[in-house]
C-alpha cells in the first residue's frame, strides 16, 4: 500500500474521531487549534506510520485530505474568521490554509519531542 492511501486511510481515521467531527455551533477554529487537535487525536501507531511519509508526498493530499480538513472545519463558511475565501492566493484561502495544516501536523510528529515519545513508548 502507497503512502499516499495508507495516509488518506489514517486521516479519514482521525478526523472522523476527532471531537471536531462534530459542528462547532458557535466557534471556528484557528489554524493552529485545528492542527493540535489533530495531532492530538493520534495513536502512537498513527504517529509511527506518518514519520515515515516524506514531506514531499504531503501536496498530493490536497483533494483528498485537504477537501475533509476544509469540509470538517468549515474553511469555506464565509463566517469563518480565520479564512478569505476570494483570492486564491491569499494564505488565509482555504486551499492554501488546509495544505499548511497538512504540513504542521506532519512538522509537529516530526519534531523531536513527538519522535521521543513514540520511541520511548513503543
Amino acid at each position: 500500500m502507497s503512502f499516499a492511501t495508507t495516509f488518506k486511510k489514517l486521516w479519514t481515521k482521525l478526523t472522523t474521531k476527532s471531537p471536531s467531527s462534530q459542528p462547532h455551533p458557535a466557534k471556528y477554529l484557528s489554524e493552529d487549534e485545528i492542527v493540535n487537535e489533530l495531532v492530538c487525536g493520534l495513536s502512537k501507531q498513527e504517529v509511527a506510520l506518518l514519520l515515515e511519509i516524506p514531506f514531499d508526498d504531503l501536496i498530493g493530499l490536497h483533494h483528498s485530505v485537504g477537501r475533509q480538513i476544509r469540509n470538517q472545519y468549515k474553511l469555506w463558511d464565509c463566517r469563518n474568521p480565520y479564512v478569505e475565501t476570494e483570492h486564491e492566493t491569499s494564505p488565509s484561502h482555504p486551499d492554501q490554509m488546509s495544505q499548511r495544516i497538512i504540513e504542521k501536523v506532519w512538522r509537529t510528529i516530526h519534531s523531536a519531542q513527538v519522535v521521543n515519545y513514540v520511541v520511548k513508548t513503543t
